[in-house]
This record gives structure tokens, sequence and C-alpha cells, in this order.
């Protein structure tokens, strides 16, 4: 278990912002193990030590630590290994893409693969990424084109805060030159946004991990391997979890909506789905629908609860 008190735990964003140019994926704060990806992830990334030091890793390049307050954005598809330094290392995060992600990031002055302090914007960028967190934990009203807004302004805060220091950058931390983005996805790559769309489109529905893989074209061991050292976790923990988050939006946006019902809309039956639930939220559905709301609301009362 973490020793660190101000843990966000991993959340997938709201799939309410799928037409906007920028669109966040998923976010949080948690300590930093070991992490491999050599296929790069498959989306944009801007990562901060938030306590602690992580090293970071890149092919044919030199690599570099990245200590508290310090900053780094990640394109996709880009290589890169990182662990924890010494001692334990809390990393704060989060992904995003977008037919202008990309754009976007380098527009707002971020060098890619390259460290940077934040120096006196890190407390914005940690209340944005805490309020950001806070509305998609409490199913807040279209918190998916909220959170691009907000993901928008936090890449502008980055990327001024590394053209700020710039010089320093440069002269005070060890790291690899400017390095852009690969010209074109591999296939491996190609694989795995197509295995995430899948997840996104279908899953109410029973996927199971040997279709997929046979999807996008893999055998299942070489599927789920390339899968975690993308994402950090199984292809079926990621599934669940995006199962969960998206009944949790059902929940916080139709208070008459019960949890067997919202069970029922996944393929699954109550019983499972309130234990896999609890386990992954601390609570049951019921329970953190009623905390999500009566934060809101102190006369709140649940129309739907079994």
């Amino acid at each position: 278990m973490s020793g660190f008190p101000n843990i966000l735990t991993f959340l997938l964003a709201p799939g309410s912002a799928d037409s906007l140019p920028l669109r966040l994926q998923s976010l949080g704060r948690h300590e930093q193990t070991h992490l491999y990806r050599p296929g790069g992830f498959p989306y944009g990334q801007l990562l901060w030590s938030s306590e602690g030091t992580g090293r970071f890793e890149f092919p044919e390049t030199a690599g570099f630590s990245l200590p508290a307050g310090w900053a780094l954005y990640l394109p996709a598809g880009m290589p890169h290994e990182y662990s924890p330094r010494s001692g334990p290392w809390l990393l704060s995060f989060l992904s995003f893409d977008g037919p202008a992600a990309e754009a976007i990031a380098q527009s707002c002055g971020m060098p890619p693969c390259t460290p940077f302090p934040l120096a006196g914007a890190e407390d914005t960028l940690r209340l944005s990424l805490e309020g950001m967190w806070r509305d998609i934990q409490q199913g807040a009203e279209d918190a998916g084109r909220r959170c691009s807004g907000r993901l928008y302004s936090m890449l502008l805060t980055a990327g001024e805060a590394a053209l700020a220091n710039q010089p320093q950058s440069k002269q005070g931390h060890p790291g690899p030159k400017r390095m852009s983005s690969p010209s074109a996805p591999t296939p491996a790559e190609l694989a795995l946004r197509q295995a995430l769309r899948l997840m996104e489109q279908h899953y109410t529905e029973q996927l199971d991990m040997s279709n997929l893989a046979r999807a996008v074209g893999y055998s299942v061991q070489h599927f789920q391997r390339i899968f975690k050292q993308a994402c950090g976790m199984p292809p079926h923990v990621y599934l669940q979890r995006l199962r969960l988050h998206r009944s949790l939006e059902w929940l916080m946006a139709t208070p008459s909506l019960s949890v067997r019902e919202a069970a029922a809309r996944l393929g699954w039956e109550a019983n499972y789905y309130i234990r896999v639930f609890r386990e992954y939220y601390g609570m049951t559905p019921g329970q953190y629908r009623r905390s999500g709301e009566q934060a809101k609301n102190p006369s709140y009362r649940p129309e739907g609860e079994e």
C-alpha cells in the first residue's frame, strides 16, 4: 500500500468529448513503479513528479532524472521506460488525444521528451488535476467537455513554465535533445489504438480477449504483453475499469436508474457488479452515488436504490 497521503487513483475520462480536437483520456496521481513501453503509449502524456524522483530512458539517447517539481511531455507512440530512482516516487499524469492533440501540445511550448521545471506552475497544475479528478469521480454534468477545456489550460500552463525556464532546463538539467514524435505509428501502436476503440465501442458486450486480440491481428499472449507494456495494466483490467467508470456515469446522471439495471446494461449479475465496484471504488454503487449527490445537495434522496 502506498505511503503517500494524496493519491488519486487512475481514472478514465468520460466519453462526452469525442468530437473535440483535444480530449482527456485518463488522469491520476500514484506511487509509480517501473514501467517499460518499447512501443510507447497510445496517447500523449503530461507527467510531473509530485514527490520523489524518477528516471526516464529513451532509445538511442541519454536518460535523465525527473525530480519533484519537474515535468515532461511524451508524444503518443514515443518508446520509453521509467522507474523510481531512489525511494518512493509520486507521479502525476494526464493522457490525451484528439485530431489536434499533438499540434496543440507542441504549440503550447512543451518540448517533447525534454524535462522542464514547473516553478510557480506546480500548484496550478495540482489544483486543476484534482478538480478534474473530482468532477469525473462525482459524475459531474458534461465532465468530458469541461475536462477538455481544463486540459487545454493545463497544457498552456505547463508550456509557459517550459518556455520561461528554457535556459535553465537546457543548462541545469541533463536530458536528451529535443525529439520529434514518430512520423507514422508502428503496427503495434495501430493495434493498440484499434483495441482501445473496440473496447470503448463494445464495452457493454461480452468482449473475449482472444477475439479482441484476433481483431487487431495478434495472438492473445502477444496482445496482452504489448497492451500491458503500453497501458500499465492487462487488457481485461482496463476493460473492467472502463465498464465500471461508464456505469458510474449512468448512475450519477440518472437517479432513477437502479444498481441492478446498471449491472444488467453491462451484462453482469448485480451481486458481482456490486462486489467488483466495491473492490475498485471502496464502496458500493449506491453508497458512491449518495456520497456524490449529497456533497452537491444535502437534501438529495436517490430514487433508484436497491
